[in-house]
């Protein structure tokens, strides 16, 4: 689903890129500066893999080793800063950006759903996120710029395995593994951006980003101490605009 998506994404990107290039004739205004500092918004759509993965460390909780991926997914909103270096057709800037990554979802396991009425679930949540990456672009067209960018990102996480049921079809057991910290890892993607104006730019972006995994532990009512592994990765298709100084 990740590399589908961000593959759809990349070629959209390739695609509009080519129509911009068909439909730019001879300039008639003057030539558009993409040096300096800039300031915009962004927004779009993320989506994530997350997979948890019970530690190989007796006693099992459901079932030892048992692993099973679910999807998050949700709005992305953000605004952003940087600055660019433009030299012939060569630019190389920096860029940085704060604002929401909307991805949520949580999934039974699949040893809980067949004997314990899916009892067992693990949940991604993220919020608040951040990131800081480097551009670099080709400027083939006067007022079009395609580029690659990546660096650091990072964003607010919850993850967590949680039995709240111990009663009825549920299991005997009851535990709550549970994480909540500011993850980091990293980013990188490609984009698309058009000079529309003497000081505007719109913009569109895929980027592919990757927290690495995480533990969650907790006790269980009987005393024992169960882990999981929930490692999450994902992509950003946004669209924006952007204002020069």
């Amino acid at each position: 689903m990740i590399k589908s998506g961000f593959l759809f994404s990349l070629v959209f990107v390739v695609l509009l890129a080519t129509h911009l290039r068909a439909a730019e004739g001879t300039p008639q205004a003057p030539v558009f500066d993409w040096n300096g500092p800039y300031v915009g918004l962004d927004a779009g759509y993320g989506w994530a893999n997350s997979r948890a993965t019970e530690d190989r460390i007796p006693p099992a909780y459901n079932a030892l080793g048992e692993s099973w991926s679910y999807h998050p997914s949700g709005f992305s909103g953000d605004g952003h800063l940087g600055y660019n270096l433009h030299s012939a057709i060569f630019l190389i800037g920096v860029e940085a950006d704060i604002g929401y990554l909307g991805l949520n979802k949580s999934k039974a396991s699949p040893a809980s759903v067949a004997f314990f009425a899916g009892d067992t679930k693990a949940r991604t949540k993220t919020d608040f996120y951040a990131s800081a990456r480097g551009r670099f672009g080709l400027t083939l067209l006067e007022r079009a710029l395609i580029y690659a960018t990546g660096g650091w990102i990072g964003a607010h996480t919850r993850l967590s395995v949680i039995d709240a049921c111990n009663t009825g079809p549920c299991g005997g057991g009851l535990v709550h593994a549970a994480s909540n910290r500011f993850r980091s890892g990293y980013v990188g993607g490609v984009g698309l951006e058009y000079a529309v104006a003497r000081n505007w730019t719109i913009k569109t972006e895929a980027l592919y980003f990757s927290f690495g995994s995480d533990k969650v532990s907790g006790i269980t009512n009987v005393g024992s101490l169960q882990s999981w592994k929930i490692r999450t990765e994902g992509g950003i298709t946004r669209a924006g605009v952007n204002y020069k100084f």
